[in-house]
């Protein structure tokens, strides 16, 4: 049984209560309120913190009733649900009219969004019978970036090949990079652990010139807590250095999960690009997701508490 916890961590709080929610209406159909999700926030208000984790630092917090409270979280949770719709628009599975919601088709029916979805609550919850969502969403991400760029998998690369300069140099020949100078490449003794899941190369052409546009990204389905250090972890001059670039990489830091607004903008103070939910799943077409549909029928196998 999905409960309702703190299973994405205390940034997240809102996106999963928004998930459950979402993924009660693929697994049972019907509708959802947001003055339902009120009444259930408050009679579970002991078992719950819906506070938003900014918010616990503010030194002068508005005294609300728990009946006050349960209804402004159920507002501030519509009201991000609101957002997947606007930013999403037809790629959003479900439809938000005023305080309704309902989904436009059942468990059985895959797409970008409803996997990434699947892929988020089978990670929190540790569900069985499904690829292990650390090694299944670099896949995604991949999958989505090719739309974009020439990309690799760098974990798959790492782990397939004799050692990490071998990797590298397979992975250069994969984006058109050529083979690099032995001066210019310089691998060192934490070259092992680069933080670096993602390579791609935004191609214009003209590769044998210096300046090329490079991503490096760093995947995760870890808690919203572990964000900000997870995205810390390719280093910029660290992989020009690597890839024998003149230029410094674009980095970024991919999730399954939606980013609440508040988290976004401070995890991209870090100068990070942040490919969450609501950025990959347009680039998630159905033969992308084919292989997903385990992940959504492990989700209404466990079921889920909010109702």
């Amino acid at each position: 049984m999905l409960v309702l916890d703190e299973r994405y961590g205390s940034f997240a709080r809102d996106t999963l209560v928004a998930d459950l929610i979402e993924a009660s209406l693929l697994i049972r159909g019907g509708q959802y309120t947001q003055a339902r999700l009120a009444d259930w926030l408050f009679d579970n208000r002991d078992s719950f913190n819906s506070t938003p984790k900014l918010k616990e630092l503010d030194e002068n917090p508005p005294q609300l009733t728990d009946r006050e409270r349960a209804d402004s979280s159920a507002g501030r949770i519509f009201a991000l649900i609101g957002t997947r719709q606007r930013v999403l628009g037809r790629f959003y599975p479900f439809t938000k009219d005023q305080d309704l919601l309902v989904a436009h088709s059942g468990i059985e029916r895959v797409c970008g969004y409803t996997l990434l979805l699947a892929v988020s609550l089978s990670h929190a919850y540790t569900l069985t019978g499904v690829r292990a969502p650390t090694t299944y969403f670099p896949v995604l991400v991949a999958r989505a970036v090719d739309k974009k760029a020439r990309v690799v998998n760098f974990g798959d690369h790492r782990a397939s090949a004799a050692n990490f300069r071998a990797a590298l140099e397979s992975a250069r020949d994969v984006l058109g990079l050529g083979v690099a100078d032995e001066e210019s490449v310089i691998v060192h003794s934490a070259a092992n652990d680069s933080g670096a899941d993602i390579l791609a190369h935004v191609s214009w052409h003209d590769d044998i010139r210096p300046g090329r546009w490079l991503w490096v990204g760093q995947v995760t389905c870890g808690q919203s807590d572990t964000w900000e250090r997870k995205a810390g972890e390719p280093k910029k001059p660290r992989w020009r250095k690597l890839m024998g670039e003149v230029v410094e990489p674009v980095t970024f830091l991919a999730v399954p999960h939606h980013v609440e607004d508040h988290h976004l903008r401070s995890l991209l103070d870090g100068e990070v690009f942040v490919l969450d939910r609501l950025r990959l799943a347009p680039w998630l077409g159905e033969a992308d997701c084919l292989d997903g549909l385990p992940y959504l029928r492990a989700i209404a196998a466990a079921g889920v508490e909010i109702h």
